[in-house]
């Protein structure tokens, strides 16, 4: 009877303390909670990382020029290149400096008389980001140019050349869509208006690849 007894005491008391017990036990929060958050975290350095990283691209285009005498389209002369730009952000967010090297030339012939034309210019623009998302931006800015032109005349077996700097300034226009990760299609739009006389109205627009 005694040996009875204890074993019915233990099952009274373990009974009690089951029933004392909560009814509900907090689980531990479940183990891919911290890594989502950590990814989260991720994705947003990565954006980060985007808008802030240089961006090397290589553009293709034309380069229009104001002339009364010569006109390809619309009173302009038509100037095929291409220019290679670096663009780097600065302090102020979504806005972004732009230097770029660029190079056009236009040949003319007629008869014995042939015209080659160089433009080498190299700029600096500062742009601002109006529109900023994850696959498109669409950027406004001023465009500053200095370029030497250089012109070769030939008539016949001589030749004769001249050159000449020009100061340009005016504003620009450009876009920026993202393909993959790491390479966007950008395209660039410019008006621009020589300093020094005489004044004349340039164009621009080239488009290309840009890489992070």
């Amino acid at each position: 009877w005694t040996m009875r007894a204890l074993v019915l005491m233990t099952l009274l008391i373990c009974t009690w303390a089951q029933a004392r017990l909560p009814k509900t036990v907090p689980l531990l929060p479940p183990r891919d909670t911290g890594n989502s958050i950590g990814n989260n975290k991720k994705s947003v350095q990565l954006s980060d990382r985007q808008k802030n990283n240089l961006l090397a691209s290589v553009d293709l285009g034309m380069l229009m020029r104001s002339d009364s005498t010569s006109s390809d389209l619309l009173g302009m002369q038509l100037f095929w290149g291409g220019r290679l730009s670096v663009r780097f952000p600065i302090g102020v967010p979504a806005f972004y400096l732009k230097p770029s090297l660029g190079y056009f030339f236009k040949k003319q012939s007629e008869g014995a008389v042939s015209v080659f034309q160089h433009v080498i210019e190299g700029g600096l623009s500062a742009q601002y980001g109006v529109m900023n998302k994850s696959q498109f931006q669409w950027l406004l800015g001023v465009s500053n140019r200095l370029d030497l032109s250089i012109s070769t005349i030939n008539v016949y077996n001589q030749s004769t050349s001249g050159n000449g700097f020009r100061y340009r300034v005016g504003p620009n226009s450009g876009i920026q869509i993202s393909i993959t990760r790491e390479i966007k299609f950008t395209s660039d739009f410019e008006m621009t208006f020589s300093v020094s006389g005489p004044t004349r109205v340039f164009g621009g627009l080239t488009s290309g690849l840009a890489f992070e």
